[in-house]
């Protein structure tokens, strides 16, 4: 049986949140609360209506797994998501297919 994840209502817990997945909820934009879950080490926002990525979103350095595959991520976003992954270490697992971008490969590495 596959883990649930809730935002929380309470500030004070929402720095233990480490795991996360709100993939199929028709999000777009990506919520502003991005700025203040910084330990996440697992986030799936796949099978979504994103777009635009926050500036904020290159904050989550501590995540090993991002999945924002099948979603209208722009350029601009697909930048973002390039300077993510080159400040984190720990990032080991990244899907961004199905998207709108188109970025050289040398971007990301």
């Amino acid at each position: 049986m596959e883990p649930t994840y809730f935002f929380p209502l309470i500030s004070t817990s929402q720095n233990e949140i480490t795991h996360l997945s709100l993939r199929n909820s028709t999000l777009d934009p990506i919520p502003i609360a991005f700025k203040i879950v910084q330990n996440l080490i697992h986030l799936d926002l796949s099978n979504n209506e994103i777009q635009e990525v926050p500036s904020s979103f290159s904050k989550l350095t501590q995540l090993q797994y991002l999945d924002m595959s099948n979603n209208k991520i722009n350029d601009q976003g697909a930048q973002i998501i390039s300077k993510l992954i080159q400040k984190s270490k720990e990032i080991l697992v990244i899907n961004l297919g199905s998207n709108f971008f188109f970025l050289k490969a040398s971007l990301f590495f």
